[in-house]
């Protein structure tokens, strides 16, 4: 900023000191009944004007750079850490959600936020929801779930609280809600709607486990699309390319997804029942299709095949142009990790950069690279790729690190 600054400062130097006299002596010159050359002034007059537009250039540019600034500012909250949720006697008027952490968090087309689920604090430790929570115009309300976390009741030999309300496959309904849980895959479609598959939680009955079912929040309704309603479900792959009314990616955590411009959905990887996935399944409205990876589980990756490692928290960013970024994402089993990036290119993965075995090296000078990375954020803006923070491998895999690095990949 303080370039801009300058370069402002030193253009207003001219305008004050040579532009604005010239200008000046211009006026008394042609006043004179011409008395100097037409060539001359023609020549000082376009010089005149380029300085003009550059000043008019530059101070635009400082204006825009400096309205794109961010500044934190503390919007509501507690100060403290282990915030027990506050609710009101009825749903939608103002809360206080608490504390909370892996949860899923979306923005409709009015700009307003959504946070769903996750582990919250209940006073004896942290247990995971099925709370909902809209943040409009500064104020939190929690417009469905239960007040109750999940947890486990001695008294009836399971679970209780957080339960889902399935209703009929495919109809939305006010009653409907998903069972509470966390480390779900979640995403949105190109009209603001909001897709949740899997996660840690409460199936049907009280059952506690890996989850295979996939909702949608849309209008104000949440709909059971497909998938178990139980816990614990195998995945069901199929013919490969071929869509079936049993397919299915079965019970997943940490897996990746995006949506296209036509509507479909794709899960890529995540933990099954099996181990680490690096399969791509995508869901068309109906049914579920294997399209790309293989359907066995911890598989290493290939860059003749065009294949990434099965992996799970990963790091996904789609772009305007709709173009999908992966990068990086946990082995599973120890502390390694991947330090990859590639693209989807709408049947397969291309890879673009860094190596595809595990622990990949951090490296600040020369050829530079963010090394192997989960649990960080991947995002786009103008034409450049971003990557922050995240998981380390240290140690040979033994161990990690958090980070607070930034990195970039810039086109061209």
């Amino acid at each position: 900023m303080r370039v801009f600054e300058a370069i402002s400062a030193y253009f207003m130097r001219e305008l004050v000191e040579r532009v604005y006299p010239f200008l000046m002596f211009l006026f008394f010159t042609f006043s004179l009944l011409r008395s100097v050359p037409m060539e001359w002034a023609l020549q000082k007059l376009k010089s005149l004007v380029l300085r003009v537009l550059a000043i008019i250039f530059l101070i635009g540019l400082y204006q825009d750079v400096k309205a794109q600034q961010l500044q934190s500012s503390w919007l509501s909250g507690d100060t403290n850490s282990l915030q027990i949720p506050v609710f009101g006697h009825l749903k939608g008027e103002p809360v206080a959600p608490g504390s909370m952490a892996w949860h899923s968090a979306w923005t409709d087309s009015a700009g307003d936020l959504y946070v769903f689920g996750g582990v919250s604090f209940s006073g004896s430790g942290l247990n995971p929801n099925n709370r909902l929570f809209k943040y409009s115009q500064g104020t939190w309300r929690w417009i469905g779930g239960d007040s109750l976390n999940a947890a486990f009741n001695p008294s009836v030999g399971g679970f209780n609280g957080g339960e889902p309300t399935f209703g009929p496959q495919g109809v939305a309904s006010p009653s409907n809600q998903p069972g509470a849980r966390y480390l779900g895959t979640y995403w949105q479609g190109p009209n603001h709607e909001f897709y949740l598959y899997g996660g840690i939680g409460m199936g049907a009955g009280g059952q506690f486990g890996l989850l295979s079912d996939l909702w949608v929040y849309k209008n104000g309704m949440w709909t059971w699309l497909s998938g178990s309603s139980s816990v614990n479900s195998m995945p069901v792959h199929g013919t490969q390319y071929q869509e079936a009314s049993n397919n299915n990616p079965g019970s997943r955590i940490g897996a990746m997804a995006w949506s296209d411009d036509q509507g479909n959905s794709y899960v890529f990887g995540g933990q099954s029942l099996f181990g680490n996935q690096s399969d791509v399944m995508k869901w068309d409205g109906s049914n579920w299709t294997w399209i790309a990876g293989p359907s066995t589980a911890n598989q290493p990756g290939s860059i003749a095949l065009n294949q990434p490692a099965a992996r799970r928290f990963a790091a996904i960013c789609k772009t305007p142009d709709s173009t999908v970024y992966l990068h990086g994402g946990e082995q599973g089993g120890n502390s390694t990790r991947f330090g990859d990036l590639w693209t989807w290119n709408g049947s397969g993965w291309d890879h673009l950069d860094g190596a595809i075995t595990p622990l990949a090296s951090i490296s600040y000078s020369g050829s530079q690279s963010p090394g192997d990375r989960s649990d960080h954020q991947l995002f786009y803006i103008d034409s450049t790729l971003y990557l922050f923070g995240g998981l380390h491998s240290i140690n040979g895999g033994n161990s990690l690190e958090s980070r607070a690095d930034f990195w970039s990949w810039k086109s061209g």
